[in-house]
């Protein structure tokens, strides 16, 4: 894949010591076609980033992996929204920005974040308060 590969929370190699999955919803209709819409639509690169100096080029540890089933060929595209320079989608051949309306579509229900970093702040919020950066 393309951009920055996801860390193995354990020894490679070892599924009992890889990140679980946490939860899955399934998108059909309109709500898919728009999500997928929202995505290809985003800018190519990568965002949101923090100007937080002591952040680390780590991509993060959290990611939804959204497995579009589509008319042609079938896609996995890993959502990243964890770290501080890596936030966006990678579909394999390219990266483009998070963005709130994508965050908006998947972070809900049982998706929704018990916490939420600065960038997923960011694109479920808006702007960080100036009280909450890092100094």
């Amino acid at each position: 894949m393309a951009g920055v590969p996801i860390p193995p929370a354990g020894r490679t190699g070892d599924p009992s010591m890889r990140a679980p999955l946490k939860a899955s919803t399934r998108l059909i209709g309109s709500e898919a076609e728009r999500l997928v819409r929202n995505l290809v639509a985003a800018a190519v690169g990568v965002g949101p980033t923090t100007g937080d100096p002591t952040c680390s080029s780590h991509p993060g540890n959290d990611v939804v992996v959204l497995r579009v089933d589509g008319s042609h060929h079938d896609q996995d595209v890993v959502y990243r929204y964890d770290g501080c320079r890596h936030n966006g989608t990678d579909d394999g051949s390219i990266l483009r920005k998070a963005t709130p309306q994508t965050a908006q579509q998947i972070f809900v229900g049982v998706h929704q974040p018990n916490s939420a970093g600065y960038a997923l702040y960011e694109l479920l919020h808006g702007p960080v308060p100036p009280s909450l950066q890092p100094r």
